[in-house]
Parts: C-alpha cells; structure tokens; sequence
C-alpha cells in the first residue's frame, strides 16, 4: 500500500494555480504525478543561494542508477521541510543543478519520539527505516540491562533515514541521538511531553492516552520500547520516576521492532 502525501499534493495544485474543486479524476492523477515523483536528498551545507550540489552516493544514483543528464530536471529535499525543484547544470565530480524553490513545509503539529534499547543491527535498522516512513522526528537508541550491544556510531542509521525519507516523499530528517545509558536518556527528555513506555503487565491501552478528547497534554510524544526481555523492575520504577505512563499493547507478546512500529502508526491518526 502506498501512503499519499497529501501536503505535497496541495504543493503541486498551488504551483499550477488549480482550482480547489478539481473534479475526483483530476486529483487521482495529480496524485499518481505525485507518487512517481523521483526524490534526492542533499545536505543543507551544500545548497547555495542558486545552485545545490550531490554528495557521491546521489551523484552515483542520479548518473549510473535512473541515467540523468545534463538539462534534466530534477527534485530534491535538504532535509529540513524544503522541496527544490532543480536543472542538472553540470555532472563531474559531483552533480550540480540551478534551482528553485518549490515549497517549504512546517513540522507535523505532533512530534513523535521513539527512544529503543539496542536490539540486533538488523532490527535497529529496520526501526530506523520504517520509523522515518511513518514520520518519526526523533530517535534515542540507548543501553539498557538487557541490550545486545552498543555503538556511537550514527553513520549508518542516517544513510538509512535518507533513504527513508526519499522513500517515502517526507521532506523531514529525523535526529538521530545515541545514549549510553537510561539515566542518560532521562537527562535529555523535554520537559513537556508525553512520555510513554510499553509494558507486557500494564493495563492502560494506548488509545486511552493519545485518542480520548483532551487526553494530551502536549504536542511532544516520546514512546519508550525495551530490548528482547524487556525493561528490568528497577529500569521501570526510573522510567515511572520520570512520568513515564506505563501502557499496554494487548494481550500478545510483541517484538521490539513491532511495538516500535505501532507506536509511530498510531501517531499518525493524532489529531
């Protein structure tokens, strides 16, 4: 199933001045346009007042992957809500393109966190992939008792969010933070936000806290998820310490890759 992106519709009507009564076969192909839309990615640092240039890995995948050439138009996101639209200008060492600016869109009004002990690389990665699919702004990979391993090293996890975001046609990076321990972890957290943890034995179902009508106290949501064998006693009584609701998500054991999964599908339906 693909997720229309709906804001970027809205971006393509203003941009050809179309009516707001366009009939329902008018809008199904503007969206199939929007769905076939190829997405780059580049760092901000590398965007001038006029001209934007790729790093090697676009570069490969611009020239040897879909074959553009000089003169070919091409889209591309800096990462922090903008969408360029842009004229390959010239293609070695690095492809450079004149462009303008299409559209820059505000952050999503609710900010979904998900703060995940460290699992298996493979696990993590797909955490990391799936999560920034569904919009997920934050990440916080930590140590707890139970965690297999533990790396600074946040390479690797950003490649994956940029592939992510082209992806899936989001114009947002989400950060990526690495934390050494839970109390480390607890020194970061905002101080206004709904802060959420996943417990086999709780009783609260998620939907109690973040769909009953005035149920949420801010706009900031961060989801704790433990590694396989969960949290110990003493690691939820830090968590309760610090406001963490505890919440269940029913009846079957989840892995921790699920249970993060959830979590950012259900912010998606926070209105």
């Amino acid at each position: 199933m693909i997720l229309i992106n709906r804001g970027l519709i809205q971006i393509y009507a203003d941009k050809f001045n179309l009516p707001t009564f366009l009939s329902a076969s008018i809008r199904i192909y503007l969206r199939l346009i929007v769905i076939s839309m190829e997405l780059f990615y580049t760092d901000p640092q590398n965007i001038n007042s006029t001209t934007a240039e790729f790093d090697r890995f676009e570069t490969q995948h611009i020239l040897k992957t879909l074959r553009k050439k000089k003169g070919d138009s091409i889209n591309f996101t800096d990462g922090q809500g903008k969408l360029y639209s842009g004229i390959i200008e010239s293609l070695r060492p690095m492809v450079k393109v004149n462009y303008s600016l299409v559209q820059e869109l505000s952050p999503p009004s609710v900010s979904i966190s998900l703060a995940v002990s460290f699992i298996r690389p493979t696990r993590m990665d797909f955490i990391i992939e799936k999560g920034t699919e569904l919009g997920v702004q934050k990440f916080y990979l930590l140590t707890t008792h139970y965690s297999n391993y533990f790396t600074p090293n946040t390479l690797h996890w950003h490649k994956i969010a940029r592939q992510a975001i082209k992806q899936s046609l989001r114009f947002f990076m989400p950060e990526i933070v690495v934390v050494n321990s839970l109390h480390n972890f607890m020194a970061l957290l905002p101080p206004a936000a709904v802060k959420i943890v996943f417990d086999q034995n709780a009783v609260m179902p998620l939907a109690e806290i973040l769909y009953r009508p005035d149920s949420l106290a801010s706009t900031k949501i961060i989801f704790l998820i433990g590694p396989e064998g969960g949290l110990t006693k003493e690691e939820l009584d830090i968590v309760r310490d610090h406001d963490f609701q505890l919440v269940s998500l029913g009846k079957f054991r989840l892995r921790s890759e699920t249970a993060a999964l959830m979590a950012a599908a259900a912010g998606l339906f926070i209105k």
